[in-house]
């Protein structure tokens, strides 16, 4: 089974079954959530710290996908200004 075909199956998975996490799951895609509003300022730039940020947003979003099977999960939510 290739990587795909496995992500495929638990997002048919997770779907089938319907979302269902633990509070303490929950919680940390709050705070995930939280942490990625502040990597939206650094994809204009080119330096190690912009490079950095964008490398944690990839991050969060690939725990975002681990746990509820959408890419795009947090997407959806609007950058806030710190």
């Amino acid at each position: 089974m290739t990587r795909k075909e496995r992500l495929d199956y638990q997002k048919w998975k997770r779907e089938r079954e319907g979302l269902q996490l633990s509070l303490r799951d929950q919680e940390m895609l709050d705070v995930l959530t939280k942490a990625r509003a502040f990597t939206h300022g650094c994809d204009l730039g080119d330096n190690a710290w912009c490079l950095m940020m964008q490398r944690l947003r990839d991050a969060i979003d690939d725990v975002g996908t681990l746990m509820t099977g959408n890419r795009e999960y947090f997407h959806a939510t609007p950058p806030s200004t710190p």
